[in-house]
């Protein structure tokens, strides 16, 4: 067989007309060679996908890479800070990157409007749960060394949700690859007027004037 199959891979082409009649080991032995993918795929690496008694072969799409580390909660700071164990037992302090809560200091009765809400939602959504921390290419801590990620939960965007539901603003300061996701959930949360862009707080410009009813 391994003489067979050294044949039909360097024998010089020919025409029908002059190859004899495939016994069933010659067609088991050209499956085998088709399965290891020799021909005009040759150096190419493809996936075979079958469909009832079809098959189908296309070429395979490289995944993209993202650099992500998963980490659990163990501290919600605020609306925007929280503090994570890593698979490796470090932990670390977080800041969701483009997104940024009202400001809450430890200890102090002085904090921005909306801050305690905030941070309870935030708790209620993360804590003590597994999350998956994306990183920008452009950035790594901010100024007091904690480290700006993007922030995962299965498949919700921590960071995006946050802001579309009024508990944090859109950072408007530093570009990042979803400042224009993260603005356009702003704007939506502003039209609805959620969270922190209600009638609580003086954050939303279009609430000067509040129509009342008689």
């Amino acid at each position: 067989m391994t003489t067979l199959l050294l044949s039909l891979l360097f024998a010089p082409a020919v025409t029908l007309a002059q190859e004899p009649p495939m016994t069933l080991r010659d067609h088991a032995v050209l499956r085998a060679v088709q399965r290891m993918g020799i021909g005009t795929n040759f150096g190419m690496r493809t996936n075979t996908i079958r469909l009832g008694h079809n098959v189908r072969t296309r070429r395979m799409s490289p995944r993209r890479i993202r650099q992500t580390a998963g980490a659990r909660v163990i501290h919600v700071v605020d609306g925007s800070v929280f503090e994570v164990r890593k698979n490796n037992g470090e932990i670390v302090t977080v800041r969701t990157l483009g997104s940024e809560a009202p400001l809450l200091l430890a200890g102090s009765d002085k904090q921005q409007c909306f801050a305690l809400e905030a941070k309870a939602d935030l708790e209620h959504l993360i804590l003590y749960k597994n999350v998956e921390l994306e990183k920008d290419r452009n950035y790594h801590t901010d100024q007091y060394g904690r480290l700006l990620r993007y922030v995962r939960l299965n498949s919700l965007d921590v960071g995006g949700w946050m802001i579309g539901n009024g508990n944090a603003f859109s950072d408007s300061r530093n570009s990042h690859r979803r400042e224009d996701d993260y603005h356009a959930r702003q704007a939506e949360a502003m039209d609805y007027e959620r969270g922190l862009w209600g009638h609580v707080c003086e954050y939303n410009s279009n609430l000067d004037t509040i129509d009342v009813l008689p």
